[in-house]
């Protein structure tokens, strides 16, 4: 009898973790199946949006309204990985001021959402105002509603907050990790010692717009559209130097 007990007993914890288990089966395969298949998708898969050829255009009498022309667009994507983020700050910064340098060379400027600007007297401005600036002011110092900044933030001028994205609490134009770039980290890395502050809004501009595709890192941002061939083939033949900026060629 007492045999038969403890078989007895054995086949009903036996009999209870197949109930468990099969329970827990079916809710992840039968109940929660298509969520958990939904968000394992989004995990591994990165969608890219390229934009179609629009075609020609004629009209009833088979004249031309529109055709198509073939442009040249900068882009720009932090989808590499480096050995430090010193490495990554000098890489990105250095990339990015050579492009824009080049651009004003050749008569052409960035096509971003710049929230700061510089007048007429070399000073700095908000190009926004509002709930905008707000937005943008939240952004920057990590903060999902405005209203959790704290004073000093509200009130920092455009002047100030633009210091602020150069230094390393923003996009370490000058140092990282407490410490300044050397004389020989400039020059590897083609950098100047000092930048203007039309250079320094563009290139933190454009660190800015990266900065918000921070989740989706291998998502290329456009910065220039329809760049002339001058452009297009400086950056073709300095791929090795600007690995973060590929030309798209499209149809338009």
């Amino acid at each position: 009898m007492r045999k038969n007990g403890r078989i007895f007993v054995l086949f009903l914890v036996f009999l209870s973790m197949s109930s468990i288990l099969v329970h827990r089966l079916w809710q992840l395969q039968i109940v929660n199946g298509q969520q958990y298949a939904d968000e394992f998708a989004q995990a591994i898969t990165k969608s890219v949006r390229v934009a179609g050829t629009r075609g020609n255009i004629y009209d009833c009498h088979g004249e031309l309204l529109a055709y198509n022309r073939l442009v040249s667009s900068v882009t720009i994507a932090d989808s590499y990985t480096y050995a430090s983020n010193r490495q990554r700050q000098l890489s990105l910064n250095s990339s990015i001021y050579h492009v824009v340098k080049r651009l004003m060379e050749n008569g052409e400027k960035l096509d971003i959402d710049q929230k700061l600007e510089i007048d007429d007297d070399n000073i700095c401005q908000y190009a926004v105002t509002g709930s905008t600036l707000a937005r943008f002011k939240a952004d920057i110092f990590g903060k999902a509603d405005p209203e959790d900044m704290i004073e000093e933030q509200k009130i920092m001028s455009a002047e100030e907050l633009l210091h602020y994205l150069a230094s390393e609490k923003g996009f370490a134009l000058y140092g990282e990790g407490n410490k300044e770039y050397t004389s020989v980290e400039k020059k590897s890395y083609g950098l100047p010692e000092k930048f203007t502050e039309e250079e320094l809004l563009d290139v933190i501009g454009v660190r800015y717009m990266l900065s918000l595709y921070a989740y989706r890192k291998y998502m290329p941002v456009v910065i220039a559209y329809d760049v002339s061939k001058e452009t297009a083939a400086y950056i073709q033949e300095n791929k090795a130097q600007l690995q973060s900026f590929p030309i798209v060629h499209g149809l338009w």
